[in-house]
């Protein structure tokens, strides 16, 4: 069961599989990896964000 890219080819399958994801552990015998959320077309540049000043409680 020494499969050093199968961390990869479970990445690469959710990639395919789903349109994105918040974060992703593989965990394989002893081996852990972590990837960072990765959704396709979002970038946090791209996103100007701004708070409603307008609203009150």
């Amino acid at each position: 069961m020494n499969q050093p890219a199968l961390a990869e080819q479970i990445r690469a399958c959710f990639q395919r599989a789903t349109d994105g994801f918040n974060g992703l552990t593989v965990n394989h015998g002893s081996s852990t990896e972590f990837f960072n959320p990765e959704w396709p077309g979002f970038s946090d540049d791209d996103q100007e964000i701004e708070a409603d000043e307008s609203i009150t409680f």
